[in-house]
């Protein structure tokens, strides 16, 4: 899996379960608690219930680079207002984005001050807030706009359709696993992996984001 679980701590900190369930279920290393073994076992276990369930699985890692930096502050107020969040939260934020002095300290000492507007800080207290919001955006994104194609776990009896317990009425929706800058799009078909890749470089590249 690469990178993939490095950035599994943060989670321990920027998680927004307690939010109503803002996050979605997949971004699992931004849920509280999260540490690298729990994102990796997860991962596993679908590997192990599509075996069983004899269900084709294409699995394609992205990884997007510098995604603080690069991320434009639009696409955290978008995620806002689809939440249904106060707008006091961008106003806020724009009000502390707007007009910000830098100096860039060099070999000779500092440069002069110079401005920057609208600029999400590598480093600073809410990028990762930002960003986990952002992402939570494109999840939903992709998860409505290909349902045909993403995977759904149910147990045996479900997909039978001969359920017995409470246990068999439960779903889980699996459109793109998260972890921060790397991310996981699984499908159960060639075309609509290729469908959900497309659409979710559409996305982060309206905010500002490359995939490495």
């Amino acid at each position: 899996m690469g990178r993939l679980g490095w950035p599994a701590w943060r989670g321990r900190w920027i998680g927004c379960s307690p939010y109503n369930h803002i996050i979605p279920e997949c971004q699992v290393s931004t849920q509280p608690g999260t540490q690298g073994q729990d994102l990796i076992s997860y991962i596993s276990q679908i590997e192990l219930w599509a075996a069983r369930e004899h269900v084709p699985l294409y699995v394609l890692q992205r990884d997007q680079r510098k995604g603080f930096d690069m991320l434009e502050p639009q696409g955290f107020y978008d995620a806002i207002s689809a939440y249904g969040l106060p707008s006091s939260i961008i106003d806020l934020d724009r009000s502390a984005q707007n007009s910000v002095p830098y100096r860039v300290k060099t070999a000779y000492g500092f440069t002069d001050p110079f401005i920057f507007d609208g600029i999400t800080k590598l480093g600073g207290s809410l990028s990762p807030l930002k960003c986990t919001l952002t992402t939570s955006l494109c999840n939903r994104w992709l998860m409505d706009l290909n349902k045909q194609g993403a995977l759904t776990i149910q147990t045996h009896m479900s997909r039978t359709g001969t359920p017995h317990t409470p246990t068999d009425d439960l779903s889980l929706h699996i459109s793109l696993i998260e972890a921060m800058d790397d991310s996981l799009i699984i499908r159960h078909s060639l075309d609509a992996l290729k469908i959900s890749a497309r659409c979710a470089d559409r996305f982060q590249a309206t905010y500002g984001w490359e995939t490495e």
